[in-house]
């Protein structure tokens, strides 16, 4: 499934066990844990991350019937990378069947539709959200320079505890700025992703955030203090715009 569906899926159950419960909702736990955290700032700027109180059946949630596809996938390519055989390296026949699922519901593949008040009120964690760049960046600012949301040892930890993916890298966001174009990995820690920047040596990921696979980004450069976002509004092809916007900024904050 999709990185936002886990994280959000955990999230619940872990919210739900420590209650007691049998199930909460994501509003729930949002309402009670996070939004408590955020500064005016942020929500004036634009930060949104899950729709209303909206109905679970409508056609939009289907979407994560693909999100499992592509998970099923990638879990094939795994079994074959363990027992040896040649992993097929080429995502786009896998991705042309998991658009074969969108039959009959071609229409949320028009990104206008992200727009109408059924998608707004829809509850769907992986692309649900509505943030601007600037409250991205402002949130980023706040979990890295200004504790408010982590405590810096849990910051540390995220840093020095990760799993390495390295087979689905065009289900991946841009979590690289290097110009190693052989580099395509992703290191993911307690929910975030890191980021790795064209300075960074070797193993080391100075950077933490969430990528998402459209080329839109958020994150929190450690060396520097700097909080970056960037916006996109598509979600196809947007990578290699996305790297050379944050490939300016790199050079210019040389980080």
């Amino acid at each position: 499934m999709s990185f936002g569906w886990l994280v959000a899926g955990t999230a619940r159950g872990a919210y739900a066990l420590k209650h007691g419960r049998a199930s909460v909702t994501y509003e729930e736990v949002y309402n009670q844990i996070l939004l408590p955290k955020l500064s005016d700032a942020v929500q004036e700027l634009g930060f949104s991350p899950l729709g209303a109180t909206g109905d679970w059946a409508f056609s939009l949630a289907n979407t994560v019937t693909s999100d499992i596809r592509a998970s099923a996938m990638i879990q094939k390519q795994r079994e074959k990378a363990l027992r040896g055989d040649e992993e097929d390296s080429d995502m786009s026949q896998s991705m042309a069947e998991v658009m074969k699922t969108f039959k009959g519901a071609e229409f949320l593949l028009d990104p206008r539709v992200w727009n109408s008040k059924d998608a707004l009120s829809a509850n769907v964690p992986a692309a649900g959200g509505r943030f601007s760049a600037a409250a991205l960046a402002r949130f980023y600012h706040e979990l890295g320079n200004l504790k408010s949301f982590l405590k810096p040892e849990v910051l540390d930890q995220i840093f020095d505890a990760s799993t390495v993916e390295a087979s689905v890298s065009a289900m991946q966001g841009v979590t690289s700025l290097t110009n190693d174009s052989s580099n395509h990995r992703t290191k993911i820690s307690l929910g975030f992703q890191l980021i790795q920047t064209e300075r960074d040596s070797g193993d080391f990921f100075s950077g933490v955030g969430h990528a998402g696979v459209g080329g839109s980004i958020g994150f929190w450069h450690k060396p520097s203090g700097l909080a970056v976002g960037v916006m996109l509004n598509k979600a196809d092809s947007g990578q290699e715009v996305a790297l050379r916007i944050l490939r300016i900024i790199g050079d210019h904050f040389k980080i």
